[in-house]
Protein backbone atom coordinates (compact mmCIF):
# COMPACT_ATOMS: atom_id res chain seq x y z
CA UNK A 1 0.00 0.00 0.00
CA UNK A 2 1.45 3.40 -1.07
CA UNK A 3 1.69 5.83 1.45
CA UNK A 4 -0.46 8.72 1.88
CA UNK A 5 0.83 11.89 0.56
CA UNK A 6 -0.50 15.70 0.70
CA UNK A 7 1.60 18.67 -1.23
CA UNK A 8 1.82 22.01 1.17
CA UNK A 9 3.30 24.95 0.05
CA UNK A 10 5.15 23.44 -3.04
CA UNK A 11 6.12 20.70 -0.68
CA UNK A 12 4.89 17.02 -0.94
CA UNK A 13 4.58 15.37 3.01
CA UNK A 14 4.87 11.75 3.27
CA UNK A 15 3.29 10.77 6.84
CA UNK A 16 3.96 7.79 8.10
CA UNK A 17 2.47 5.52 11.39
CA UNK A 18 3.30 2.95 12.60
CA UNK A 19 1.72 0.46 15.05
CA UNK A 20 3.79 0.12 18.20
CA UNK A 21 2.63 -2.20 21.48
CA UNK A 22 1.92 0.81 23.09
CA UNK A 23 -0.38 2.49 20.39
CA UNK A 24 1.27 4.06 17.42
CA UNK A 25 4.55 6.00 16.33
CA UNK A 26 4.30 8.39 14.03
CA UNK A 27 7.08 10.10 11.88
CA UNK A 28 7.39 12.44 8.34
CA UNK A 29 9.16 12.94 5.23
CA UNK A 30 9.23 15.86 3.24
CA UNK A 31 10.04 16.47 -0.29
CA UNK A 32 10.15 20.50 -1.16
CA UNK A 33 10.17 21.49 -5.45
CA UNK A 34 13.73 20.58 -5.59
CA UNK A 35 13.38 17.31 -4.78
CA UNK A 36 15.69 18.07 -1.29
CA UNK A 37 14.43 15.26 1.36
CA UNK A 38 14.38 15.66 5.24
CA UNK A 39 12.62 13.85 7.51
CA UNK A 40 11.78 14.02 11.60
CA UNK A 41 12.51 11.42 13.81
CA UNK A 42 9.89 9.91 16.04
CA UNK A 43 7.36 12.23 17.20
CA UNK A 44 6.10 10.46 19.93
CA UNK A 45 3.43 7.75 20.67
CA UNK A 46 -0.30 7.97 19.90
CA UNK A 47 -3.08 6.60 21.17
CA UNK A 48 -4.85 6.29 17.88
CA UNK A 49 -3.56 6.07 13.85
CA UNK A 50 -5.69 8.70 13.46
CA UNK A 51 -3.67 11.11 15.90
CA UNK A 52 -0.49 10.18 14.83
CA UNK A 53 -1.39 10.12 11.17
CA UNK A 54 -2.41 14.48 12.19
CA UNK A 55 0.59 14.96 14.42
CA UNK A 56 3.15 14.31 11.35
CA UNK A 57 1.00 16.23 9.03
CA UNK A 58 1.17 19.40 11.36
CA UNK A 59 4.71 19.05 12.11
CA UNK A 60 5.44 18.72 8.27
CA UNK A 61 3.41 22.13 7.93
CA UNK A 62 5.22 24.13 10.70
CA UNK A 63 8.47 22.63 9.12
CA UNK A 64 7.64 23.53 5.62
CA UNK A 65 6.63 27.45 7.00
CA UNK A 66 9.80 27.25 9.20
CA UNK A 67 11.99 26.43 6.55
CA UNK A 68 10.42 28.75 3.91
CA UNK A 69 10.85 31.89 6.28
CA UNK A 70 14.50 30.67 7.09
CA UNK A 71 15.29 31.33 3.28
CA UNK A 72 13.43 34.22 2.58
CA UNK A 73 15.74 35.98 5.84
CA UNK A 74 19.10 34.59 4.50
Amino acid sequence: MESPRMVFMGSTIFPIVAPIPSGFSSMVIIVDGNQEQRGSGSLGTFETRDDAFKCAIEHAKAEIRRHCLMTIIC
